[in-house]
């Protein structure tokens, strides 16, 4: 008897000891559920809410009295409500779910709260039950949707931007890794054919001329830890040239390692061609104002001074023949009347160049006009040892020009080349039509082809210096001669609507290329320019066979 009274007492103390143990436990899990930032809930199987803190009251918006005699569906939006119930009837029957999900929570104001739940199984006074922490997640979420809304006007504005904007590496291929979707209107290649390099870099697209250039002056201003503003021509898709504006800087990490380039690339295209149209128009206006004084002189030198030197070269010319000199007043004799036939000849080359005459343009074939204009200075060239290469497509180059106006432009170069070799040398005469690509870049009002005609030389050459003044009027830096004749050729293509440049070659010597728009010819109705892509060009020079 005493070892079974002893035995029911162990066991009553064991029991006493476990049910303490369990109200420490619970006692514990209440001051840790207090004190948590969180909602705590006890849900039983039927969904009935058998525990929750303080938190959860305030989150739900109810008494703590109110929300224990709720079911877990009633503080949840009807459109979740199955899916809480669902879940828990899961888990309760041992399948797998995801402990943590977001749900919309239903206040007791009717104001729904975004809220995330994490749910684990556990007992609660011997019964299966499901331990549920909710968080409000009412901030991020709202961070979230600002950030989706910053990230939407940023993209519309990306769209919209009349440009590129661009994150790169700084590298010789300019390896981009962000564009935004300007780039298609501005290279016509889509963002993913720059990125990464994938098709092609956005260095191949500058032009080979601006590369170096574009690559110093960043590197500069990365040195610098400045931003940089650029201007530079790109080769879009179609082999079209294009001008762009970039401004870029450097980002750097806060160790101050570079990390990448970011900037913005615009198309001024058409600025740049409005400002070299300006240019050449002032250009021209100027060359005109000198030309027009040109001719002012040359009439009055002409009435003042030839008509005189005409009456002394012949009276000098009867001395030379009537007269018994000796051999040294000969000479004198001789010297003077070759240095009046100088005078005279400069006074005829100033009428000759400042004539102003009225151009006639017509549609004709440019090689037999350019065969024409060659063939007297082959004999010149021949006495001086020049070798003639005339180089011309077999078929018509056909556009508007004045003939006689073209000859004299083809002959002040064919001369200009003949005085620059002094003697014996090579002079090359080229004629062709350029291709679409040299096209647009030289003349992007007319897609339709253009003429191109060079005259080049194997002799000196022209100072880079000097370059940018040789279709000035009167600069020459011969010994002799007017400094008019290329001014005079430049005036000429102009007028034409072409463009006339200079350079030197690689391989010596100096060439000039004259390039004239063509198209379709049209009618022609008593010098009057009807229905041909020349108009617009032709018609600020010409009206109906009127002077300049």
């Amino acid at each position: 008897m005493p070892e079974e009274k002893e035995k029911k007492y162990d066991e009553t103390a064991l029991e006493r000891s476990r049910e303490w143990e369990l109200i420490e436990t619970r006692e514990n899990f209440r001051a840790l559920a207090e004190n948590s930032p969180d909602g705590v809930m006890i849900l039983m199987r039927d969904g009935r809410i058998e525990y929750a803190n303080s938190m959860a009251s305030k989150m739900c918006g109810y008494s703590h009295a109110r929300l224990l005699a709720l079911n877990a569906g009633q503080i949840v939006h009807p459109d979740d409500r199955q899916k809480i119930m669902d879940r828990l009837t899961k888990r309760i029957n041992g399948l797998d779910v995801a402990p943590r999900y977001e749900a919309l929570m239903l206040r007791s104001d009717g104001q729904s709260v975004p809220i995330e739940i994490n749910a684990t199984m556990t007992t609660w006074r011997g019964r299966p039950a499901d331990m549920v922490i909710v968080r409000d997640i009412s901030e991020p979420k709202r961070a979230e949707a600002r950030l989706r809304e910053s990230e939407r006007i940023l993209s519309t504005l990306m769209s919209n931007l009349p440009g590129m904007a661009f994150r790169c590496g700084n590298d010789p291929e300019w390896t981009m890794h962000f564009v935004s979707e300007g780039c298609l209107a501005l290279t016509g290649y889509v963002f993913w054919e720059l990125v990464g390099n994938r098709k092609i870099a956005y260095g191949d697209l500058i032009h080979e001329d601006d590369r170096d250039r574009i690559w110093k002056e960043v590197q500069r201003c990365l040195i610098e830890r400045k931003p940089w503003r650029l201007e530079y021509r790109i080769l879009t898709k179609i082999g079209h040239i294009a001008w762009v504006w970039e401004q870029g800087q450097g980002v750097y990490d806060d160790a101050g390692r570079l990390l990448h380039l970011e900037g913005f690339i615009a198309d001024i295209t058409e600025r740049k061609w409005a400002e070299q149209e300006l240019e050449k128009n002032e250009d021209r206006r100027k060359r005109a104002e000198q030309l027009a004084y040109v001719g002012e002189l040359a009439a009055r030198l002409n009435h003042e001074i030839k008509n005189p030197l005409a009456t002394i070269r012949a009276g000098l010319e009867i001395l030379d023949r009537e007269l018994e000199m000796e051999a040294s007043n000969r000479q004198v004799l001789v010297t003077i009347i070759r240095e009046v036939k100088h005078v005279n000849r400069l006074v005829t080359d100033l009428l000759n160049v400042a004539r102003s005459e009225p151009f006639n343009p017509l549609p004709m074939d440019l090689i037999p006009v350019i065969l024409d204009t060659c063939e007297p200075f082959l004999h010149i060239a021949r006495r001086k040892g020049i070798k003639f290469d005339i180089d011309v497509p077999e078929s018509p180059i056909t556009t508007i020009v004045d003939p006689r106006a073209f000859r004299r432009f083809l002959g002040n170069l064919i001369i200009n080349a003949t005085d620059a070799l002094g003697g014996e040398g090579v002079i090359e005469v080229r004629a062709a039509v350029l291709d679409g690509r040299e096209v647009h870049a030289l003349f992007p009002d007319f897609p339709d082809g253009v003429a191109v005609l060079s005259v080049s030389d194997n002799g000196p050459g022209i100072q880079k210096d000097l370059a940018g003044r040789i279709f000035e009027p009167f600069f020459t830096t011969k010994s002799a001669g007017t400094g008019l004749g290329l001014a005079v050729a430049a005036d000429i293509v102009e007028s034409h609507g072409g463009k006339l440049i200079v350079k030197n070659k690689e391989t010596g010597g100096a060439m000039f290329k004259a390039y004239l728009p063509m198209g379709d010819i049209g009618a022609m109705d008593g010098g009057a320019i009807k229905g041909n892509l020349l108009q617009k060009n032709l018609g600020r020079y010409y009206s109906g066979g009127s002077q300049r």
